[in-house]
């Protein structure tokens, strides 16, 4: 508990001085050898989101450092490998034209058949695809033995600022060489985190639909229904504030929490210290 305590000390600490992100690294693992091509299969994953940058590793099975490129069952101006990471910019849990990728690919050349070994960090396009439309030389990418690192500050290009650490995301690789295609995804099941489609008040879910559905606990009570109630108040006669839904980044996953904070007295900047911690299931 005393860890736990200090993990969203720090991240309240972090959200009340600045209005930055915390740049704790989202991870999990992926099954090792759920595919039987281990330059594709993905094995362990990891998204950091900060207020100027996105960044997402991935590691497979095997090193990436040289590849077997052009190969003669391959079509030419095809994708021959792929390793990419997908933004849910909209969070509507579907892959669209409002949705971001990052990614590291080698297309065969057209024309070009016979079989070459190379390094994907010098042969590879870095590709930002965004409304069905490829963009190069916005992301940075660094291949080192069998992991990728996909990065892009989000001023290079417009929409990028709107992804946080709560914009789902999922990987996906891809490869077609030699007569075989073989592709993984993490997480399996699909966009991470996965989150109800409807706003949901911490207590269980509110009727979205009819507005004058009461709160579902008198915790939350004041929070018009029908609107999320992830909401920060604040209560300027005691200099109190009140977190229904902290989410805290963790290595399992998202783990989320009731907090309550209080002003310290004459603090410039404002700071805040943490009073009530309640873990939500």
């Amino acid at each position: 508990m005393k860890k736990l305590n200090l993990a969203i000390g720090l991240s309240l600490s972090i959200l009340a001085i600045s209005s930055g992100f915390a740049d704790a690294p989202i991870s999990f693992t992926d099954a090792a050898n759920d595919i039987p091509y281990p330059i594709t299969d993905l094995q362990e994953v990891s998204v950091t989101v900060t207020d100027e940058t996105i960044t997402a590793t991935l590691t497979v099975g095997e090193s990436l450092t040289q590849l077997p490129f052009n190969h003669p069952n391959s079509g030419s101006g095809g994708i021959e490998y792929s390793w990419a990471v997908w933004f849910d910019a909209n969070q509507n849990h579907k892959r669209d034209n409002e949705d971001f990728s990052l990614a590291i690919s080698k297309i065969k050349p057209v024309g070009e058949a016979a079989a070459t070994q190379g390094s994907i960090q010098e042969e590879g396009r870095k590709i930002l695809e965004h409304d069905n439309e490829q963009h190069d030389g916005i992301i940075e990418t660094r291949v080192e033995g069998n992991t990728i690192t996909l990065s892009v500050k989000k001023s290079a290009f417009v929409g990028l600022m709107g992804i946080t650490q709560t914009t789902p995301f999922y990987f996906e690789t891809f490869h077609h060489y030699g007569g075989t295609i073989g592709a993984d995804t993490a997480p399996d099941t699909g966009w991470f985190p996965k989150t109800e489609a409807r706003p949901v008040n911490c207590d269980g879910p509110i009727q979205a639909s009819d507005p004058t559905t009461s709160p579902q606990s008198k915790y939350d009570e004041g929070y018009q229904a029908g609107v999320s109630a992830c909401k920060a108040s604040f209560s300027a006669a005691d200099g109190s504030v009140h977190f229904p839904c902290v989410d805290v980044p963790t290595e399992e996953g998202i783990v989320r929490y009731k907090i309550d904070m209080k002003l310290m007295p004459d603090s410039e900047p404002l700071l805040f210290s943490v009073i009530g911690v309640e873990a939500l299931q």
